[in-house]
């Protein structure tokens, strides 16, 4: 037992049941770490428990875990759906990441409407009545050809608003780019057949488009219009070179893919090599570390799990069979409606291809292990030229912004291990603080990340090796008293002085210089200096990310309404209002009955609308 009465993590693995299911490690906040997956719930676990195989990523994931929790499932094959779909939600940090087709452009096509448009998404779900067409990895080619589609064929390009509210045509019904659905201009069979033609398009038949362009380009070099010609002529070949990854797979040729992994101890790389009638594609390789999974053949399970969720080929080539290989098939098949083999080559072509993509996964391997080595060289270098007592390979960085002393706020960046960590940006609204006051906003910043980070509940705040402000000597003290307040210890603290305060002086080529409690002097370095191109990167990337979120903030200052003030009325919500009736002031004369056509607003908040309307009237 804890000392906040919670059950140790043993005392809660007593209880997990000899059942196949899914299991989720929590921290003291109820964020899931990982997921995985079991014949045997109890089992697995204690696995994790005794540690018997000494891995730092399992004692990391330990030390952060607060409870254990599980799922009970019928059998093993529902337990790996399930963990397939609570992966993709939940995006555990100790899973091994994956970007599977989600992440690429698909058109997109909702044929639950009466009149359907077609759209370009990142973010496939599998709906019923939904179809999508990809993914696709050239993205420009993507968009080209929504572009050609448009030009070409007369699907609608208005949002479903824009439909339910316009009676007239517009100016894409006159030249012949839409049907005018919103004007009953055509019928549904009409608009289907429209529909088909671009699925026709899609599949294949491109050949009547692309010969117009082809007389597009005739046309401008006739004109002599050289450049607009050769315009057309790339976007043409990327048209091509798109559609012909979209065609649908023949007899004779089977799509497959083959994955190629480089791994050593925890870290590594996958390749993923597909082949569409035939024709490579572009290598996909991603890097992981710290895997979780046992096995090799766990590890694979878990990837194309994860991977194959919208579609998947006809044969998934691999050097090793995944575990419960007989199950994932099954499961992979019922997706995509049709067979779906995990296969080993033992000869022939396919085990050519699949060498060759383990090459890429391997060259891959090797270049992150370089760059990964050459970071951690910059980080000793600059613990070395700055005087630095410990290895900075976690390194934060502040800078603060406000327009003309108003909206101030702060922003504090992160480097882990040499590159930035987004994930752990923060951004904070300076209260009480005047905005013109650096040194005592970067102090109410500084003492709210701090105090934050020697909470018990400090996941995602853990404090840094070193401390960068943006300012000279005034803005360093002001970080030495913060860290002395709170008794803070163990973090290294610098500032970087802006060439500017220099060039008054005529040093028009002085760099920035590195300050330090720890130095009598200033550390100049020489211009091109990695340290010091290091070390401008996390400066400038803190101002930009500072002066980014005052923008944001401002934005959303002088875009306020009196709509703001009514509770229930969120930023959905009154953007449907907007376009529903065009303005406040139109809003604060509707009725009711007409308030509650829109989407989302019900009889109660219609009523609290017009009563906030109403007591402004009377001020």
């Amino acid at each position: 037992m804890t000392k906040d009465n919670t059950p140790s993590l043993r005392e809660q693995a007593e209880r997990f049941p000899k059942e196949p299911g899914i299991y989720f490690f929590r921290n003291a906040r109820g964020k899931i770490l990982y997921i995985g997956k079991a014949k045997n719930l109890r089992n697995r676990i204690f696995q994790y428990i005794r540690k018997t195989d000494g891995r730092r990523m399992i004692s990391r994931l330990l030390n952060q875990s607060k409870t254990i929790d599980f799922t009970i499932t019928q059998t093993e094959k529902q337990a790996l759906i399930l963990e397939a779909k609570q992966i993709q939600e939940h995006k555990p940090k100790f899973n091994v990441q994956l970007l599977d087709g989600r992440a690429f452009l698909h058109f997109h096509l909702d044929e639950t409407h009466d009149f359907p448009a077609l759209s370009l998404t990142r973010f496939p779900k599998p709906r019923k009545n939904h179809r999508y067409f990809g993914p696709y990895v050239d993205s420009t080619a993507a968009r080209d050809t929504m572009e050609i589609i448009n030009k070409n064929f007369q699907l609608r390009t208005c949002s479903d608003e824009t439909l339910k509210r316009e009676k007239r045509p517009c100016l894409e019904y006159y030249i012949h780019r839409c049907l005018a659905p919103c004007a009953e201009r055509c019928s549904g069979a009409e608009y289907s057949a429209e529909i088909e033609r671009v699925l026709a398009f899609l599949g294949g038949d491109q050949q009547q488009v692309l010969d117009k362009m082809t007389s597009r380009m005739t046309a401008l070099s006739l004109q002599e219009r050289f450049e607009d010609a050769m315009e057309v002529h790339e976007q043409r070949t990327r048209i091509e070179r798109l559609l012909s990854e979209s065609q649908q797979t023949t007899t004779q040729r089977k799509d497959r893919d083959y994955w190629g992994i480089e791994q050593v101890g925890h870290v590594g790389v996958y390749a993923v090599s597909a082949y569409r009638r035939g024709e490579m594609r572009p290598v996909i390789t991603r890097s992981f570390n710290d895997v979780i999974e046992e096995t090799p053949e766990e590890m694979l399970c878990s990837l194309l799990s994860g991977w194959y969720v919208m579609e998947a080929p006809h044969e998934i080539v691999v050097p090793f069979l995944p575990v419960s290989h007989d199950i994932l098939e099954e499961v992979l098949s019922e997706r995509v409606g049709r067979q779906v083999k995990i296969v080993v080559p033992q000869r022939g072509d396919r085990l050519e291809k699949l060498n060759l993509a383990h090459k890429n996964a391997r060259a891959k391997y090797k270049q992150v292990q370089d760059e990964a080595s050459q970071r951690k060289n910059l980080l000793m270098a600059f613990k070395r030229v700055a005087n630095l007592r410990q290895t900075p390979f976690r390194i934060e960085c502040f800078d603060n912004s406000h327009l003309g002393g108003t909206m101030p706020v702060s922003a504090m960046v992160v480097f882990q291990d040499g590159k930035p960590n987004k994930h752990a940006y923060r951004r904070f609204l300076i209260k009480e603080a005047e905005g013109g006051d650096d040194y005592g906003g970067m102090r109410e910043v500084l003492y709210r990340r701090f105090k934050r980070g020697l909470s018990k509940n400090n996941q995602g705040w853990e404090l840094p090796q070193l401390l960068i402000v943006d300012g000279g000597k005034g803005q360093l003290n002001v970080a030495m008293e913060v860290l002395d307040e709170l008794d803070v210890t163990g973090v290294d603290v610098i500032g970087v002085v802006k060439p500017r305060t220099h060039r008054k002086r005529g040093d028009t080529e002085m760099p920035d210089r590195i300050v330090s409690p720890d130095l009598v002097d200033p550390v100049q370095l020489e211009k091109g200096d990695p340290v010091l191109l290091f070390l401008q990167r996390i400066r400038d990337e803190a101002h930009n990310t500072a002066v980014s979120y005052q923008k944001k903030q401002r934005e959303k200052h002088y875009t306020r309404s009196d709509l703001d003030d009514v509770s229930g009325v969120g930023s959905k919500t009154k953007k449907a209002l907007l376009q529903h009736f065009g303005s406040v002031k139109a809003i604060a004369a509707a009725s009711p009955e007409e308030l509650t056509q829109v989407e989302g607003v019900g009889e109660s908040l219609a009523e609290r609308i017009v009563k906030h309307f109403s007591q402004l009237d009377k001020r």
